[in-house]
This record gives structure tokens, C-alpha cells and sequence, in this order.
């Protein structure tokens, strides 16, 4: 799993290999239905929030207090993946090692941004 998400030519390629059983849940219960009634993008962004607060649900649970840290992280995630996404960013020709700096770098990035905002 690691290596081929990693290794992804893109972001949005990152997280089409990344956790492929819940990838496919959300995509089957969330990103589907909601792009019946929603455009792409934004079909995306609340997909992508809807995962991070599962995980803030999870945490929650098991930290036995709220926790509401990893919506706004998956959601800078998913502004980060629309727009590499509009602007056509990809890295296919780059060695596997760049391509996953340049994937943990977006990651890393959102996180830093996601801390910075106070979260």
C-alpha cells in the first residue's frame, strides 16, 4: 500500500491507492451520491470532510473527549488535491523517491497549515 500511494504520480492518484477498502466505503456511500446531486469539486471536498470527521469520531472515542483535528486537515487535503487537480499537476517522470516527497510534502504542508490554524 505504501509503496504505490507513495509512489503515486499525482495527489490524486495518492489517494486512489491509499486505504482501497475505505476508499471504496466512501466512495460508494459518500462521493456517489453526493455527485448525483453536487458538482465534481465539490462532491470531492465534502467526501473528503466527511472522512476526516469518521476519524475525529474514532479519536474521539478512544481519547474519551472531543477531537475535532482531522476535518479541517482533510479538508485542506482536498483544496490542496481540486487545485494540483485544475492545474493539471502531475509527476509521473520524476523517480519514486520525489514523487513521494512530493506526495508527503502536500500531506506535511496541510498538516503544518491545519496546526498553524489552531486546530
Amino acid at each position: 500500500m505504501l509503496t504505490r500511494s507513495l509512489g503515486a504520480a499525482s495527489f490524486q492518484q495518492f489517494w486512489h491507492y491509499w486505504n482501497p477498502i475505505w476508499g471504496y466505503y466512501l466512495s460508494q456511500y459518500v462521493m456517489r451520491p453526493l455527485r448525483a446531486w453536487l458538482p465534481l469539486t465539490l462532491a470531492i471536498l465534502l467526501t473528503f470532510v466527511v472522512s476526516g470527521a469518521l476519524h475525529d469520531v474514532a479519536v474521539s472515542i478512544v481519547k474519551w473527549r472531543p477531537v475535532f483535528f482531522f476535518t479541517p486537515w482533510f479538508f485542506l487535503m482536498s483544496v490542496a488535491l481540486i487545485s494540483l487537480q485544475l492545474n493539471n499537476v502531475r509527476y509521473p517522470r520524476l523517480p519514486w523517491l520525489l514523487r513521494a516527497a512530493a506526495n508527503i510534502g502536500v500531506i506535511g504542508l496541510c498538516l503544518a497549515a491545519t496546526y498553524a490554524l489552531g486546530f
